[in-house]
């Protein structure tokens, strides 16, 4: 069973508040620097003027070892700040973005579909929760926002496949937790490598790209 495909009459857009939530990935294999952990350190290192430039608040970051254990104990911990604002605020969207590298891709990919299974080079393909939910989608119109981001130059594209291990785990978990929630919004983008597209790029684009959402989701 897929969860609903056209999420994006989900969010509450009635919303006045914009807080951010950043995680990439370490070294894993042949990647011992990884672009995902530069983007997402290039991205706090000028924190206060992108918050200030935007209107918003980013106020999470981590970067993730690339295994399942440290997912589950790290990212619990992005939650547990969402959640206590969810008990206590009704007028903050929660943006989660979740950086990871794809090797063999020159745009920046949005990912709109997460699979409930996981396969790494040990394990065969296996659910990462039981249940009979198979796909869970983003709430966003990313082809809407690819159309802005390409009037402003970012070769982006929306792609329906983030992959059958940590990039997708990360994303379904996300994406599982806060499915049915108005004021939550999970995203994984997936971004070269640095010899194709560099992290100072990445960075402008991340801006540009929290500016249309921000434009698209937030009432004035």
């Amino acid at each position: 069973m897929d969860s609903n495909n056209n999420k994006t009459n989900l969010i509450n857009k009635t919303c006045k508040e914009l807080r951010v939530y950043l995680t990439g990935y370490g070294p894993f294999m042949d990647v011992t620097d990884n672009p995902s952990q530069a983007l997402v350190n290039a991205i706090i290192k000028e924190k206060s003027e992108i918050e200030k430039d935007i209107g918003i608040s980013i106020v999470y970051n981590d970067i993730l070892n690339v295994n399942t254990t440290h997912v589950d104990e790290t990212i619990p911990k992005c939650y547990d700040i969402i959640n206590d604002s969810i008990t206590k605020e009704n007028n903050v969207i929660h943006f989660i973005t979740h950086f990871g590298v794809n090797s063999k891709e020159t745009n920046i990919r949005l990912e709109k579909i997460s699979k409930n299974c996981i396969k790494d080079s040990k394990d065969p393909e296996r659910p990462i929760v039981t249940s009979q939910c198979t796909n869970l989608y983003c709430k966003l119109d990313l082809e809407s926002m690819k159309d802005n981001l390409e009037k402003l130059g970012h070769n982006v594209v929306v792609s329906v496949d983030a992959g059958n291990y940590l990039c997708n785990y990360v994303y379904f978990k996300s994406n599982l937790n806060y499915d049915i929630n108005d004021r939550v919004i999970p995203i994984f983008i997936h971004i070269p490598t640095i010899e194709n597209i560099n992290t100072e790029k990445l960075k402008l684009f991340y801006i540009d790209f929290l500016k249309v959402l921000k434009k698209e989701i937030i009432s004035c």
